[in-house]
């Protein structure tokens, strides 16, 4: 079954007890029917590593407990979604097996480059913030 099949019977067949935990894995769902029944039981860890999943659902639905494991895992996360958003939680450990050496090089230098040098301070000394010592 294609997915625009599934969704047609899904949306005429509203009053039917539907299996959530189930249809969280399969591919045949939408994330259009997800998103528009987020008040039914979804698993959230399956949806997360469902081919279904763009990096763009996960951003306009960040209110969501994403997994961030499947997510990693997930096959549509390529490495050029995650390079493109590096602040976000993806699982290093995963991904040092998922990329290659060239590409992690890559990333965490994406990613380094995020950190901006006036977020982080040091102070070499007390006096330059006018401590007052008494011994």
């Amino acid at each position: 079954m294609n997915p625009i099949q599934f969704e047609e019977i899904f949306e005429s067949d509203k009053g039917l007890s539907w299996d959530y935990e189930f249809l969280s894995s399969c591919n045949y769902i939408t994330w259009n029917i997800v998103r528009n029944n987020l008040n039914k039981p979804w698993n959230l860890k399956k949806i997360s590593g469902n081919k279904i999943i763009k990096i763009e659902d996960v951003l306009d639905s960040q209110f969501l407990r994403w997994d961030w494991d499947e997510l990693t895992l997930n096959e549509n996360m390529t490495f050029e979604v995650i390079k493109s958003y590096p602040t976000q939680s993806w699982n290093m450990t995963i991904l040092e097996q998922k990329l290659t050496f060239e590409q992690l090089e890559k990333f965490y230098t994406i990613r380094d480059s995020f950190i901006e040098s006036s977020s982080v301070e040091s102070y070499d000394s007390y006096d330059s913030k006018n401590f007052i010592y008494q011994i």
